[in-house]
């Protein structure tokens, strides 16, 4: 019997993506699956489509907050909590994925007896056409297989996730502890790093180069928020992480002041942009 996947899929708002997402999970060819749906009181079309699927039976359970709570990490919590599977995916709702992601995935998490795996990304717009977006030189995604805690926390966690979308990975239940929930459901915008970061402390994650997961830009997107004060928001949440990595000996006090210098000149970069 091949190990049950509780896929959770967090969503507020994205009813014009929603049900693409949802498409996405059922027509994975991995079969065993139950789907957490939980909404942060959406004021779109959100619950209709969720009706529309909720008799479907990979669903487990669907979750309506009574308000909106403004914290997608909150939403994991109550996912995780409820998950019955041996392995979590947590599905954003604007984003899709091949029908090969999950197949591979607990393919290489069984073979390599690890707890995380991720693969690659590519950036989409809203009408699913992939966009030719340039990032920044990242060795890591040229690299395939077992990344080992101290080449994660001393090489890539102090300025990003090497998981650029938390759509992109699969995580074994057993690793993610209840310290490890309550930790993340403080953030606003960088829980799912912290969420990584305190998992490289418990095992070692298998990449794989093949990109089988897609990343939606779009308006609503949390990325796309230009406010100063959210903007002051990321920057604390990622110092606090980097002083973490300090604080546990990951990382230098070289290392954390370039990562500082980093993230504020992020700020200046916004405020141009709000200017």
């Amino acid at each position: 019997m091949d190990p049950l996947v509780t896929v959770i899929i967090p969503n507020y708002n994205h009813g014009k993506f929603l049900r693409e997402r949802i498409e996405s999970v059922f027509n994975q060819s991995y079969n065993n699956i139950e789907v957490i749906i939980l909404d942060d009181k959406s004021v779109d079309n959100s619950r209709e489509i969720i009706e529309e699927v909720s008799d479907d039976h990979r669903i487990k359970e669907v979750l309506y907050s009574h308000k909106n709570t403004g914290n997608p990490f909150r939403q994991w919590k109550k996912g995780i909590e409820k998950a019955t599977g041996d392995f979590i995916w947590i599905a954003e709702s604007d984003d899709v994925s091949d029908t090969t992601f999950l197949s591979e995935g607990i393919e290489s998490l069984l073979k390599s007896k690890l707890g995380v795996y991720f693969c690659n990304s590519r950036h989409i717009d809203e009408k699913g056409e992939i966009l030719e977006k340039i990032e920044k030189p990242y060795e890591i995604y040229g690299t395939r297989g077992v990344l080992g805690r101290r080449f994660l926390l001393n090489k890539y966690f102090t300025r990003m996730s090497p998981i650029k979308n938390t759509s992109a990975a699969i995580v074994k239940k057993g690793v993610i502890s209840p310290q490890i929930l309550n930790s993340i459901r403080r953030f606003r915008f960088a829980g799912d790093k912290f969420f990584f970061v305190l998992l490289s402390e418990k095992t070692q994650f298998y990449h794989s180069i093949n990109y089988c997961n897609y990343i939606r830009d779009h308006s609503m997107t949390t990325r796309a928020g230009r406010k100063m004060g959210m903007e002051i928001r990321r920057f604390l949440e990622n110092i606090y992480i980097t002083f973490y990595l300090l604080r546990r000996g990951y990382i230098s006090v070289k290392d954390f002041v370039i990562s500082v210098r980093h993230y504020r000149k992020t700020i200046f970069q916004s405020k141009s942009a709000i200017l």
